[in-house]
């Protein structure tokens, strides 16, 4: 089953780049919130991880 329209419209809006940087966004804006609480630690970006296989 082809896409319709509207999921052709939403994939060039958000693409695979927007939605990182908007993740990303999202998660710095969380762990500041809860530096407010009096917690400590550092906010690190683009962090990757790699799972390693046997």
């Amino acid at each position: 089953m082809s896409k319709g329209w509207m999921d052709k419209i939403l994939d060039n809006i958000f693409t695979d780049e927007w939605v990182g940087k908007h993740g990303e966004k999202l998660t710095e804006r969380e762990l500041k919130f809860v530096q407010l609480f009096g917690r400590k630690g550092k906010i690190l970006k683009n962090v990757y991880f790699s799972e390693i296989w046997d």
